[in-house]
């Protein structure tokens, strides 16, 4: 998926779209999947991430590692593109991006409606057939229940825009609204991620214990403990080590260090001769 043209924005946006419909059913190993694609596709829709956001926050107790470093990544590409990173995007998709931010339902809503408006005609056709058929006892008795059809529909069609109560997922697919993704939300996504990582850090692969942090940081997370507890399995773990895990090590290592001394802060002594390593390795 990730190997679509990021250009084909119309294509992406029917694709995103139509992951925004079935979004309650996709399992959390797919959706970490289609999340992190669509991120390095350069989709930056809002109102996507905000329905991802929520799935989350839903899911958040069976994800596995692997899906919380996705998201984190996708959570890094996404703030990158919006940073203006996105070189690559034209004045005409960035509109198009724009328009479907600002009505991303809009299709499914008409047809919603317009399937709604021909149940509601056919049923006052159907009621003024019997009304002229059969007595004024049934007459009464079938007003009745136009009457009782007529209101159900009425409030189907008014819930379509006053959201029901009963799901997280069906309430926020409602809503259409640009920028709705505030710093507060942002964090607290963030904050749980960080913490599902903590609580399973010893068990975490090499690419987890490298790609977490190094996301983390782009994310201006400031919590070092994720930062020191990465930094100590990965030195524990040092020789199995991968090409990959070092490039990882050395863009967090670079990033973090840059980042304490800026707050005039240092390694732990126990990490200073390791991180001394990672930097000065050659990737093999």
């Amino acid at each position: 998926m990730a190997k679509f043209n990021y250009r084909n924005a119309t294509f992406l946006n029917h694709l995103k779209d139509k992951v925004i419909e079935i979004i309650d059913i996709i399992p959390q190993r797919e959706f970490s999947n289609i999340m992190w694609s669509l991120a390095k596709l350069h989709i930056k829709d809002d109102y996507f991430y905000y329905i991802a956001f929520q799935k989350i926050k839903q899911i958040i107790d069976v994800m596995d590692m692997m899906s919380v470093a996705q998201i984190l990544d996708a959570m890094r590409r996404r703030k990158n593109v919006s940073n203006g990173q996105d070189i690559g995007a034209t004045i005409k998709e960035k509109k198009n991006l724009e328009n479907d931010i600002s009505c991303p339902l809009r299709d499914i809503k008409d047809t919603t409606l317009n399937g709604q408006n021909i149940d509601y005609k056919n049923n006052i056709e159907h009621n003024k057939y019997h009304n002229n058929e059969e007595k004024v006892k049934e007459k009464e008795i079938i007003t009745t229940q136009t009457t009782t059809q007529n209101k159900d529909l009425n409030n189907n069609i008014q819930s379509t825009y006053k959201t029901p109560e009963n799901n997280i997922i069906s309430i926020e697919k409602n809503i259409n609204t640009y920028n709705i993704i505030s710093d507060d939300l942002e964090k607290n996504i963030l904050h749980l991620l960080v913490n599902k990582y903590i609580k399973h850090i010893q068990h975490c692969s090499l690419h987890v214990l490298t790609q977490v942090p190094f996301c983390c940081l782009q994310l201006n997370y400031i919590n070092s403990d994720i930062y020191y507890k990465s930094l100590e399995i990965l030195r524990k773990k040092r020789n199995d080590m991968t090409t990959l895990n070092l490039i990882y090590a050395k863009y967090f290592l670079r990033i973090f260090i840059e980042k304490q001394e800026a707050h005039f802060q240092k390694l732990p002594r126990s990490l200073k001769q390791f991180a001394k390593e990672i930097l000065n390795s050659d990737n093999n």
